[in-house]
């Protein structure tokens, strides 16, 4: 008996538990039948064909035989039905052929779920399981749609069931899979992973200094996951005031002072507090016509700082945006911005002079000057803008 070559395809072929596989020879119908095909799996006779056809009991609904190719078909697939397929075929002419295959029969995946130990914090570690049950041949981890491979701090356990990260970066956070499969099936299971940190750049916005009179909102940021709880103090007292936003209806001398604003992260049990100095915004009157000066000066501290910039800008009426008037830059020198003060400003020594005033050029006017190493310095100047002096002479 000689074994043909090439008479079944190379395996080995897959079939899923309950579904259908055919093998498929590479023979063509001959002319003459052959005189007889039989398969064996695992050296038991499953079906025998020569004038009739003889299946095993054990096969009978489940297999069908083409006759003219050799080629059988074998459903409703078990487990049991992994192992090795052999073909004999007795031509009418010439010696038997012979081919033989594998085929695995696998399980479908059952279930899959990916879980991390609750309450990821910055610079802690945590490891993320993908549980799973079925005829498993490969598990894959996936962050943000790229393959996740070991670098840094990712590792994985000998089995790939569960990746580690030690320590925790904020990069970290994303969305994480863990996609399971087999030749027939697969099942990915995802997870949201959240990093706690912070509160970090911890900042309130607002002015510094106002005129008397003026409604006041401040507002206190910080980047904080989980959000942050916020709570104010003034000048050291309890405000009694614990969201985002500090209100002032009416400021006046006894709203002056220091603002304290601390945010706290209930994850990570991390704090953080700044502090915003407000002041009543020094007053200077002018009259319609005549030319103002509103005066800028930085008052040196213990460590001398060099001044290299001085910004003039104009409050808008709602308070909440300013419009640059003119910019003295060390370097580059003074330019003057568009406005409608344009033709009328002028920097002299830090200060701003306002040639022929209008009445409409009454408002908060606020100074920056940046220095370096001590960072930038600000203060507003409410101008009051009245009609022409009146001179009475006595005759």
């Amino acid at each position: 008996m000689c074994v043909g070559e090439g008479i079944l395809p190379t395996g080995p072929l897959s079939g899923a538990v309950a579904g259908t596989v055919k093998f498929t020879t590479t023979l063509r119908p001959p002319e003459k039948p052959f005189l007889s095909v039989s398969w064996r799996f695992n050296g038991v006779n499953i079906i025998s064909s020569t004038s009739i056809n003889i299946t095993d009991p054990g096969y009978a609904g489940r297999i069908s035989l083409d006759r003219a190719t050799g080629s059988l078909e074998l459903r409703n697939l078990a487990l049991e039905d992994s192992v090795e397929y052999t073909i004999t075929i007795t031509p009418d002419a010439g010696l038997p052929k012979q081919g033989r295959t594998n085929l695995t029969v696998y399980g479908g995946l059952v279930f899959i779920h990916l879980y991390r130990a609750p309450n990821l914090v910055y610079e802690s570690s945590t490891n993320l399981t993908c549980e799973a049950s079925g005829s498993i041949s490969s598990r894959e981890w996936i962050k943000d749609g790229q393959p996740l491979n070991p670098s840094g701090g990712v590792s994985f356990s000998l089995d790939n069931k569960t990746a580690s990260i030690q320590p925790v970066h904020i990069s970290d956070r994303g969305t994480y899979q863990c996609r399971v499969s087999n030749p027939v099936s697969t099942m990915t299971a995802t997870h949201n992973l959240t990093v706690s940190f912070g509160p970090y750049n911890l900042l309130i916005s607002g002015p510094s200094a106002a005129a008397q009179g003026h409604s006041i909102m401040l507002q206190c940021t910080a980047d904080s996951v989980s959000p942050a709880h916020f709570s104010w103090m003034f000048n050291g007292n309890e405000t009694h005031v614990y969201n985002s936003l500090y209100i002032i209806e009416r400021l006046g001398a006894e709203n002056t002072g220091n603002y304290t604003c601390t945010a706290k992260n209930a994850v990570t049990m991390m704090e953080s507090s700044t502090v915003l100095d407000l002041r009543v915004s020094p007053e200077v009157t002018g009259y319609i016509g005549n030319d103002v000066t509103l005066s800028c000066q930085l008052i040196q501290g213990p460590t001398h700082t060099n001044v290299t910039q001085v910004q003039w800008a104009l409050q808008d009426e709602e308070g909440t945006g300013k419009v640059t008037l003119i910019v003295f830059n060390t370097m580059f020198g003074v330019n003057i911005s568009e406005s409608p003060l344009k033709e009328r400003v002028v920097f002299d020594k830090h200060s701003l002079i306002i040639k022929a005033l209008e009445m409409k050029d009454a408002g908060s006017y606020i100074c920056s000057i940046s220095t370096f190493p001590s960072g930038t310095f600000e203060g507003t100047t409410k101008l009051v803008v009245r009609g022409k002096t009146v001179t009475a002479f006595i005759h």
